[in-house]
């Protein structure tokens, strides 16, 4: 019974998560221009917020609203295509940081080519964001994304999280972001592979 309406909670969740970038986010944004963790932090729930309603949008009834749960997907898809390529950029410009969503946290020093990994995120998320954007692809582009920021964080995230246990904000919250965004580019890459069928 309860999976009947899971679209709606998560669709719910989606619309909760646009209510913060309207209310928090963007005037923090405009309050700090220069910022680059208040974009980032802004940037990453709009980029949760696409995956989430693009979940919704997939498993959402048929008939009249058909036409708006497409309207739905393709802005979130969009949305979520131009997140990865101002990311991508945060990347290019900071190397050093955490691979997933560019916070202040750095890439751990026990892991070997701590630069490569920056550059390499940057990669995957400049040409998944191009996919997305001109829809070429897109179904690849956001399963590319997911499981290459899934294997970040079991890769850096998890030894992070281990190497701060006693700070919640250093250790989990990393985990939790970096699993969210994966989640987010796993829930639009099952509604690109729904569209292209």
């Amino acid at each position: 019974m309860f999976q009947k309406y899971a679209w709606l909670s998560v669709g719910l969740f989606g619309v909760m998560l646009l209510c913060f970038e309207v209310l928090v986010h963007i005037p923090g944004v405009v309050a700090a221009t220069h910022d680059r963790l208040a974009w980032a932090i802004a940037l990453r729930d709009l980029a949760f917020s696409c995956g989430a309603l693009s979940y919704a949008a997939m498993h959402a009834g048929g008939g009249r609203s058909k036409k708006m749960n497409w309207v739905i997907f393709v802005v979130a898809r969009v949305v979520f295509a131009i997140v990865l390529i101002v990311w991508a950029v945060e990347y290019f410009l900071h190397p050093e940081l955490l691979p997933g969503v560019p916070l202040r946290q750095l890439t751990p020093s026990f892991v070997p080519g701590l630069v490569v990994w920056g550059y390499l995120t940057a990669v995957i998320y400049v040409v998944s964001g191009v996919c997305l954007l001109i829809n070429k692809r897109a179904h690849l582009a956001a399963t590319s994304v997911g499981l290459f920021v899934l294997f970040s964080t079991i890769l850096f995230c998890l030894p992070n999280m281990v190497q701060n246990a006693s700070n919640i904000g250093v250790g989990l919250n990393v985990v939790v972001d970096t699993l969210l965004l994966s989640g987010a580019a796993l829930c639009l890459a099952g509604r690109c592979a729904q569209s292209e069928e």
